[in-house]
């Protein structure tokens, strides 16, 4: 008789004759994280911090989870959510909810309000109460990813809610709901750079998950074991490759981790396999037949020894997977899928999640359209391949001939052309739509949001009637609404008419740095720059700037950001000569243009909107004033004014006040040497502390 082990991988055993089963008795259940590729290695010490989050009394830690893309953030936190209800700290059904912030990172409201919903009123559109995540989430955990996507007021609103454990929907005077929830926040940013000092104190527990390159030899082959024998099974064919291949695929993939690895097994795979049709044997993958980018990551690796004989003693020989011999390199947690998110594009969850947000505030129309149209496009430029080419694009033959077909002839019934990502986007969907036929999407949203006024919907409609008679699949109304979105956010039209910035600046090149910067940052081109030197005269300044503008076209306004001086009125002066809409905003700076450019592009804002939103903008993370540390001496306040007479002429310090006087008197060369040496005579006052201009 055979008897099976209770550990991982699971061994069988012979049984004596006289021994019974006890086949009532369930099988103990595993710690999860004993799952994780690395839990005794690279990842012991993050694996520890992470218990102890989540036995803390009384609710847990809550936890901001740092790392690169691809590093296995948001594994991790899932895994952190099975180990509490592997503790009992969270019964089987509490929630996971998981938010990303950079999906609503365009609109600040938008992303405080799905965090912790809104009141009737609470602003333009707020038509009725809606609850946000933080209610969804009690009794459960909440992973925020992104997190320093959050603009300021959300992170105060968050860190106030892991202070007392109450807040209040956007809106509300009172904070009096209650919640409890495990908070699990991510970033691929440095912290203390990119969140407010006060949200960071708040998180008492910080695990930094570290680069594929930083972990330990044995867990980078491990790892690229497991995610081969995930291939090997699709493939349902054996495989072997060499030492040489092993490292060079391990070292290409150091760029983007973990998540870069999967997809370099996954090409090199799908390239071997195409070009080797013998599938009654063993798929080789040998050194001499990788690409030739891929060959070059073998000059990645570490040169120390140590790593090296770590990593050849872990290599082996040869690597060989069986797919009917899964392995202890292999095991999974039944729990967790890891090929969950592998289809590239799941168009439903993406349009449902922000346009009823959308449809309940209110918005146009118009502004709908244009917003999830310009999110899908982030979309599938950040996720998706555009060169079909590749073999590990994962789309079906007969879905892509289809798709090339369909693009031909919509492409004439609409008289534009679809953008590159065309064919791999909407193959996605159809395939998507073909393998769950039977299981049709409903949707509440297209009833309010009338998509057969867009120019797309005929195009709908036509793709409807080709899947009816070429695969015999019929698609409901709801469904065309879907691909009416998808094919809107395909099309490629003219550029909408943007407000353009200009940054007019004293001084060689000031301007064009910081221009440069946020063109850079917010990858937008609607920007300019004139740089003037110190000695230009104000008629000078104002004929550069309408020149500047005369050969901007396509554009229905300017915000003029200046520095100082006469070109605090160039503004006024060219919108009247020149008959069109300019604002102008002064005491620029680098934040200032980052913020004026990225504002001009979201849901093409208009000029008055722009102009007053970053009339108090104070920068990015603008924290308290840090004051010196006191002492028993008073205090002391300076006051200058150009002329001398007027409060500087008040103060009791009589040297400040002769200097003063002098001012306006000098030459700009003197005034320098003259505020240098008031500040001398203030600092000998005997009877002050700090002086606070």
């Amino acid at each position: 008789m055979l008897g099976k082990s209770d550990s991982r991988p699971v061994r069988y055993f012979v049984k004596d004759k006289g021994t019974t089963v006890n086949t009532d008795r369930p099988p103990r259940p595993l710690d999860p994280f004993n799952y994780l590729i690395g839990y005794n290695g690279s990842l012991k010490k993050q694996i520890s911090q992470a218990k102890a989050a989540v036995i803390y009394p009384p609710h847990g830690l809550h936890t901001l989870l740092t790392g690169d893309t691809g590093v296995g953030k948001s594994l991790f936190a899932n895994l952190m959510y099975n180990y509490a209800i592997f503790q009992g700290r969270l019964v089987k059904k509490s929630p996971f909810i998981v938010f990303n912030c950079a999906d609503y990172a365009n609109n600040p409201q938008l992303l405080v309000s799905h965090i912790f919903g809104h009141v009737k009123g609470a602003f333009s559109g707020a038509s009725k109460d809606k609850l946000g995540l933080i209610s969804e989430a009690n009794q459960g955990v909440l992973f925020l990813d992104e997190v320093h996507r959050l603009p300021p007021e959300g992170q105060e609103m968050i860190f106030y809610f892991m202070d007392t454990g109450t807040y209040g929907l956007l809106g509300e005077t009172k904070r009096n709901r209650k919640a409890e929830i495990f908070l699990v926040c991510a970033t691929t940013e440095e912290p203390n750079s990119a969140l407010l000092s006060t949200f960071l104190r708040r998180i008492p527990i910080k695990i930094n998950l570290p680069n594929l390159a930083n972990r330990e030899p044995g867990d980078q082959v491990e790892l690229l074991k497991f995610l081969i024998g995930i291939e090997v099974r699709k493939i349902n064919r054996p495989l072997s490759m060499d030492v040489e291949s092993a490292k060079a695929i391990i070292g290409s993939s150091f760029s983007g981790n973990v998540g870069k690895l999967k997809s370099t097994i996954q090409s090199v795979c799908a390239q071997f396999f195409a070009n080797d049709p013998r599938h009654d044997e063993p798929l080789a993958i040998r050194f001499e037949a990788l690409p030739s980018d891929i060959k070059i990551g073998i000059f990645n690796l570490t040169r120390d020894n140590d790593y090296l004989v770590g990593l050849q003693r872990a290599l082996g020989e040869e690597i060989t997977i069986n797919p009917d011999d899964p392995g202890p390199e292999l095991r999974q947690c039944p729990d967790i899928d890891v090929n969950r998110h592998d289809t590239p594009f799941q168009v439903y969850d993406f349009i449902d999640n922000k346009i009823e947000l959308m449809l309940e505030q209110n918005f146009s129309d118009k502004d709908i359209n244009r917003f999830i149209t310009s999110e899908i496009n982030n979309y599938i430029a950040c996720n998706l391949p555009f060169n079909r080419n590749r073999l590990d694009h994962g789309v079906s033959q007969k879905t892509l001939a289809f798709c090339q077909s369909i693009k031909v002839e919509l492409e004439v019934q609409l008289g534009k052309k679809f953008s590159e990502g065309f064919l791999l986007s909407l193959g996605y969907h159809l395939d998507n739509l073909m393998n769950n036929k039977n299981q049709p999407r409903a949707t509440i949203w297209a009833r309010r949001y009338q998509v057969n006024k867009l120019e797309e919907y005929n195009s709908a409609l036509t793709i409807k009637r080709r899947l009816n008679k070429e695969f015999d699949i019929f698609i409901s109304n709801d469904e065309v609404a879907y691909i009416t979105l998808l094919l809107a956010s395909l099309v490629v039209r003219e550029r909408e008419k943007h407000i353009h910035v200009i940054v007019a600046t004293h001084g060689d090149n000031i301007a064009s740095n910081m221009a440069d910067i946020a063109r850079k940052l917010i990858a937008e081109n609607n920007i300019s720059a004139v740089d003037m030197p110190l000695d230009i005269r104000p008629n000078q300044a104002i004929d550069q700037i309408k020149h500047c503008i005369s050969t901007t076209p396509n554009t229905k306004g300017f915000l003029l950001l200046v520095d100082m001086g006469s070109l605090l009125q160039a503004g006024a002066i060219i919108s009247q000569d020149c008959h069109i809409a300019i604002r102008t905003l002064d005491m620029v700076s680098t934040p200032l243009v980052i913020e004026a450019l990225r504002r001009t592009v979201i849901l093409n804002a208009e000029l008055d909107d722009i102009y007053f939103s970053l009339l108090h903008f104070k920068g990015y993370g603008a924290g308290e004033r840090q004051l010196p540390p006191a002492d028993n001496k008073p205090l002391a306040i300076l006051a200058i004014c150009s002329s001398g007479e007027g409060i500087a002429k008040n103060c009791r310090c009589s040297c400040v006040r002769y200097w003063m006087r002098w001012i306006v008197k000098i030459s700009t060369s003197l005034i320098f040497r003259s505020m240098t040496c008031s500040a001398a005579s203030i600092t000998s006052c005997p009877n002050t502390r700090y002086l606070y201009p």
